[in-house]
């Protein structure tokens, strides 16, 4: 189960995604930019779902997904962003920020999925990251781990590190 932030100041919007997610994870709302960054250091996502097209919100959608690309306590955090503009020519500014794009209305199968497959990818980088660390680049991947949350993640990273602990005091 996967915290996710979701920003969008239309309450409909909100309360019909965070339906979707609900039984699969743990979904923390925000309808402005504002009410998203006082979020992000207390739950520390592991994905965001983000309205690029806030309306009367300090920081905008535009304006937050490079501020949420470039908290260090959110690195690697896949953004998806969700607008009713037609494509991603559209939000071509904020591109590099985005991890994926989807356009309003989406089918719900389709946002599910696309969940799915950004926190796999997500888990998959840090996961091979620990495989193949040195025993200096463990210790970071797994601080890396934490402040992305991942339970998973931080013990199969512990687990490696005990291993690699043990080896090394019976050396």
């Amino acid at each position: 189960m996967a915290i996710i932030l979701l920003i969008d100041d239309d309450k409909d919007i909100r309360e019909s995604i965070k339906a979707m997610l609900d039984k699969r994870h743990y979904v923390v709302e925000a309808a402005s930019g504002q009410d998203a960054l006082k979020l992000v250091s207390i739950f520390r996502p592991e994905l965001t779902i983000l309205d690029i097209m806030l309306e009367h919100s300090v920081p905008t959608g535009a304006d937050l997904a490079p501020l949420l690309a470039g908290a260090p306590m959110l690195v690697g955090m896949p953004i998806l962003a969700i607008s009713g503009l037609a494509s991603t020519k559209d939000v071509s500014g904020i591109n590099p920020y985005i991890s994926s794009f989807l356009v309003k209305p989406f089918d719900p199968k389709v946002l599910l999925d696309r969940i799915d497959l950004l926190l796999a990818k997500n888990t998959g980088q840090l996961t091979r990251l620990i495989a193949s660390a040195s025993e200096v680049d463990l210790f970071q991947a797994i601080i890396e781990a934490a402040m992305i949350g991942s339970a998973y993640i931080i013990t199969r990273a512990l687990e490696r590190a005990v291993k690699q602990i043990k080896e090394n005091l019976g050396q």
